[in-house]
């Protein structure tokens, strides 16, 4: 019999033979006296300094290079202006880069509630489809493995809630594409994880955009994108450009006045100045 065993036995036999247990009195951490530490005589007067709510987390969670921008602005393929198209969240959102990624960059992965069963009226879905255990699986106890991967190896889909910008990344507000030929981002599964990976090289005020993988997308039930008949903007900076004539190399104070939330200020986008696209 182990030690513990023997301890635990010990103590049921106590209880039972009416033998009085001493029990153990409470001991301040602070300054030793017989009472719980947090009525401490020396300080429970004073003042307890708790930390700050936790930021939204959609908007404290953006990597370096990104800002989340609330203009509802972006450009069309003619130079002239439209609003942000959705984005997983619904929101009004877009998601601008401050620096250059190259193609093969992946972001992720989306963080966001899941739930069992599909949750209606997402502009843009996004399910972990249950996967046949690898090999490595084979003959383990799945109770011994995490909630998430239990699921996936049971066979039940997990469907991703990216309504709630407090339980989700930074990823809920990356636009959706409209058009192929302005996608620059596909979205995938990767084991038990959402991932978005760039599919071109993205430059300087980009405004980053998503659509599905063509694999994802068939699981999913989604059809793929096709191409604009007409060419299309997707710079920030571009758009600057068309719709005012502005030179960015001699106007650069314009960018200031552009509202971002995160990832630094709206300044990060005139350290870099080069007319992206063109």
């Amino acid at each position: 019999m182990s030690d513990l065993s023997t301890n635990i036995c010990f103590d049921a036999l106590s209880v039972l033979n009416g033998t009085t247990v001493q029990l153990v009195e409470n001991v301040c951490s602070i300054c030793g006296a017989s009472h719980y530490t947090q009525n401490c005589p020396d300080f429970a007067k004073g003042d307890h300094i708790k930390d700050k709510p936790s930021l939204n987390l959609s908007r404290s969670s953006v990597p370096n290079g990104l800002l989340i921008m609330d203009s509802g602005v972006v450009a069309a393929g003619d130079g002239t202006t439209t609003t942000t198209t959705p984005s997983p969240s619904s929101s009004s959102t877009c998601v601008v880069t401050s620096q250059k990624f190259a193609k093969g960059t992946r972001f992720g992965p989306l963080l966001a509630e899941k739930s069992y069963t599909p949750i209606k009226g997402l502009p843009f879905p996004l399910v972990l489809f249950a996967n046949t255990p690898p090999s490595y699986y084979y003959g383990t106890d799945l109770l011994m493995l995490d909630f998430e991967l239990q699921t996936l190896l049971s066979g039940r889909n997990v469907y991703l809630d990216t309504r709630n910008e407090s339980k989700c990344n930074w990823m809920i507000h990356v636009s959706l594409a409209r058009f192929s030929n302005e996608q620059n981002l596909i979205c995938y599964q990767e084991n038990d994880e959402i991932y978005y990976t760039a599919i071109k090289d993205i430059e300087l005020g980009d405004i980053l955009r998503v659509w599905y993988s063509r694999s994802y997308a068939a699981k999913i039930g989604a059809t793929l994108l096709e191409p604009s008949p007409y060419d299309i903007c997707n710079n920030i900076l571009r758009s600057v450009s068309l719709d005012y004539g502005l030179d960015l190399d001699q106007n650069q104070n314009y960018l200031e006045s552009f509202p971002s939330t995160s990832g630094g200020s709206s300044n990060q986008l005139t350290h870099h100045h080069h007319h992206a696209g063109s």
